[in-house]
């Protein structure tokens, strides 16, 4: 079961790879979900539908308050959690009361499960850590992984035609919210594109939440106030293929986010063998491991000049990425898989 279901959503993308896995293996396997996209309504069933069997297991995604909360307590089955992490309610409370109070709820409520969830799986080391902190004692960690067919599409033709000349091309994906910090970004791009590479973009590639609109404006305001609008690209939602597109234009990904529960933009960075510079914060570097580039301060000239030595540097650049591309073996999707089996194996011994 999942809050919400978007495509394109790690949420739910785990949560399908998950119930595909478990019907390849031999179990029945549905997911339902609280708040679905329109495109998926008639594919994904509301969780009011669902029917406990006492034999059952519910796989539980954690990632926000909601109702589904009161729904899951209430069951008379097994329960896995996994936990996406629940963004801290202070980075919403600018941009959106009620996310905030739903964020709230979730950190408040996390404890209230730990009788009755018989594993809880987080989807990172760092997140692992709020597990623990609420209780939960049988644990593991189950990473966010990437299904790589899925990224083998063409990319799109206008795209790479637009944009693809010899510009030095900074790439960030995420929802525009506070706690991504692209104000942060745009200072980083900002010293890069003023004192290394004047022939250079920054992508921010991601929706805007309706509540984070405000947010948005004055994302845009300090672009106008920076002299950088014909160099920063709001991309808004975007198609899968787009988003593909933008990694494979892109010379450096750099993320300045504050709070991370996983982070798999980084991953697919990774997958695209696209250098990582960022900020060490929450999540980052349990993600990273040894791979990419962190930094600790948010020295903006200092930052911008080490993206500056990933896109001149060919030595320091196929280090970065050889780097990476180790730490990724971590994340294809059969070793997750292999995991998931053998934590499910105790509960289901057809799986053993």
């Amino acid at each position: 079961m999942v809050v919400g279901a978007s495509p394109g959503d790690a949420v739910f993308d785990q949560a399908l790879l998950i119930r595909d896995a478990l019907v390849s293996w031999g179990c029945a396997s549905e997911i339902y979900a609280c708040h679905l996209h329109p495109s998926l309504e008639h594919l994904i069933p509301h969780y009011t539908r669902y029917r406990a069997n006492p034999d059952d297991i519910v796989l539980f995604h954690y990632s926000l308050g909601s109702e589904l909360s009161a729904f899951v307590a209430g069951l008379r089955c097994q329960v896995v959690m996994i936990y996406h992490n629940v963004t801290p309610p202070e980075y919403l409370a600018s941009v959106s009361q009620e996310l905030a109070r739903l964020a709230e709820q979730g950190r408040r409520e996390l404890p209230e499960f730990r009788d009755q969830v018989v594993l809880a799986l987080a989807v990172s080391e760092f997140n692992l850590l709020d597990l623990r902190a609420a209780g939960y004692t049988n644990t593991g960690v189950l990473p966010i992984v990437l299904d790589e067919s899925l990224y083998e599409v063409e990319p799109n033709p206008d795209l790479m035609c637009r944009y693809g000349d010899d510009a030095v091309n900074l790439l960030f994906v995420g929802r525009i919210a506070p706690n991504k910090r692209q104000d942060e970004l745009l200072k980083v791009f900002y010293y890069y594109h003023k004192a290394f590479e004047p022939n250079s973009r920054l992508f921010l590639v991601g929706k805007t939440p309706d509540p984070a609109k405000r947010y948005l404006d004055q994302l845009q305001g300090m672009v106008r106030y920076l002299g950088l609008e014909d160099s920063v690209v709001f991309s808004g939602h975007v198609s899968f293929q787009d988003m593909v597109s933008y990694y494979r234009l892109a010379n450096v990904f750099v993320c300045m986010s504050e709070h991370e529960g996983f982070g798999k933009p980084l991953i697919e960075s990774m997958y695209f063998g696209l250098p990582i510079v960022a900020y060490a914060a929450t999540a980052v570097p349990y993600t990273l491991g040894d791979a990419g580039v962190l930094v600790h301060d948010r020295d903006h000239p200092l930052i911008a000049a080490l993206v500056d030595e990933l896109v001149t540097d060919d030595a320091l650049r196929s280090c970065i990425i050889a780097g990476q591309r180790e730490q990724f073996q971590i994340y294809r999707q059969a070793t997750m898989l292999c995991s998931l089996r053998q934590y499910l194996a105790s509960l289901l011994p057809e799986l053993a």
